[in-house]
């Protein structure tokens, strides 16, 4: 039978195509057999001729496939479906799929892939921009060091310029400003900070890279101010960074301080987190460099550098226990030697005492240790020596009085470390900031005369420091 008279493509009607399917699935489908071979039965056996287009065209309509494609993704489901029955398998495409002849097909193709597939690959991994930046800070502190003659006279710093000194002293005064919540006063200062980097970049002492990380950590140790301070000492270190590459310093563009700078300005500005977390890494990173360079003996000279980094960036930040018991044994060898009034001694005294004071302060607990630390300082100090040690002392007991609500002892004790600092010289800022504190702590008692009278004195050291920023 050729195509119905009716059918306008010359083809098979609708209705001989339907006659005809189950004799063609089983010459096709079951039997397995050729189109070509199943075209000339049909044709022979059945009068039924067609195209192998119009063939093709129909058996894809029935939904019959001699060849069964599954994507690899399908593999797993459709061998779980094999497994639970020996029924026809419907397709994803709705085909109906003899259940043996499925499991071949499946076996095959599961065989193919393992053999075919090329084996794989570790994924590739970018790691974010934060460990290249951290990795280069750290590279290029080392460097700094490794670049340099590590000694006693190094790491004390005594040669350095004064004017190199002005940036510490400015973050110490601002953060007890900003910690008293006098924004207006610490804005004042935080104007002359830029000239101070300048000057420190410009005559770039031993422990300039101390200085810098004092500069980034000290001040995000308020939490309280912690976001509005962050956007400050970023701007910061990028002011740094750009002072740096300046011509008329005359830096390389390898200079490890620059590349140093560069790293830390290269940090997302809205990220003071990262840059706290580097600026520790970085700062821990320099202390024991100089450490093993010195030696176990000698490194004792650079104790007064971890006291830095412990008063900036917290008493967690220290390498344990290990600086306590050092530090004892070295006080107790140093009284041997030198005696136990001398400032030799009192100086590794005051260390200890102030390496108990942090502790204390991160941790909580008795402060009798920490007392009897400060008094023995104190009464160990000899006449117009440790100055530093002698201030330190008594701001730390007037604290502890006015902790202890004993408001006499705490202004006798702050009245006596402000005569220190006037005996002392120096550091204008340093002394405005400890007749601030006085001042708050009279306003507090409700002491009205006594904060008039503080006034005069105050206003003008307030003046004497406008002169010389100004000079």
């Amino acid at each position: 039978m050729r195509g119905s008279p009716g059918d306008a493509s010359g083809g098979p009607s609708v209705s001989d195509w339907s006659r005809h399917r189950e004799t063609i699935k089983r010459l096709y489908i079951d039997e397995r057999r050729k189109l070509r071979e199943v075209m000339e039965i049909m044709a022979t056996d059945h009068g039924f001729v067609a195209s192998p287009k119009m063939y093709k065209v129909r058996i894809k309509r029935w939904g019959y496939s001699k060849n069964i494609r599954t994507a690899d993704d399908d593999v797993r489901s459709l061998m779980h479906s094999v497994n639970q029955t020996r029924r026809p398998v419907v397709l994803a495409t709705g085909r109906v799929v003899d259940s043996r002849r499925l499991a071949l097909h499946l076996r095959r193709k599961k065989d193919i892939v393992v053999h075919a597939a090329p084996p794989p690959q570790p994924p590739s991994i970018r790691p974010p921009d934060i460990f290249y930046i951290s990795e280069a800070v750290l590279t290029h502190t080392r460097g700094y060091m490794y670049g340099q003659t590590i000694d006693v006279e190094f790491v004390s710093g005594r040669t350095a310029h004064p004017e190199s000194r002005l940036l510490t002293d400015s973050m110490h005064m601002l953060r007890d400003l900003l910690r008293a919540d006098k924004l207006n006063e610490a804005v004042v200062f935080l104007r002359q900070v830029p000239a101070q980097i300048h000057a420190l970049l410009r005559h770039e002492p031993p422990q300039i890279l101390n200085r810098i990380f004092t500069m980034v950590v000290h001040l995000l140790s308020v939490p309280e101010q912690k976001e509005r301070v962050g956007r400050t000492i970023k701007a910061l270190v990028n002011y740094a960074a750009a002072t740096a590459a300046e011509p008329n310093l005359g830096w390389s563009d390898h200079h490890p301080v620059r590349r140093v700078l560069q790293g830390l300005a290269a940090l997302d500005d809205q990220d003071t987190l990262a840059l706290h977390n580097l600026a520790v890494r970085a700062w821990k990173c320099l202390l024991e460099t100089t450490d093993a360079a010195l030696g176990t003996h000698a490194c004792a000279v650079n104790f007064p550098r971890w006291l830095d980094m412990g008063e900036s960036a917290g008493y967690d930040a220290l390498p344990g226990t290990c600086l306590a018991q050092r530090q004892l044994e070295l006080c107790r060898q140093r009284a041997a030697d030198c005696g136990e009034g001398s400032p030799e001694a009192v100086a590794e005294l005051f260390y200890l005492t102030e390496l108990e004071r942090q502790r204390v302060d991160a941790h909580g607990g008795s402060k009798d240790y920490l007392i009897s630390l400060l008094t023995l300082t104190l009464q160990r100090i000899p006449d117009g020596e440790c100055q530093v040690a002698k201030l330190n002392c008594e701001l730390y007991m007037a604290d502890i009085a006015k902790e202890q609500g004993d408001r006499e002892l705490a202004g006798a004790y702050l009245r006596a470390a402000i005569d220190t600092r006037v005996k002392r010289g120096g550091a204008k800022p340093l002394l405005f900031q400890k007749l601030t504190k006085l001042e708050g702590w009279l306003t507090e008692w409700g002491e009205v005369a006594k904060v008039a009278e503080l006034q005069p004195w105050k206003e003008s050291v307030r003046a004497s420091m406008d002169d010389a920023t100004a000079v």
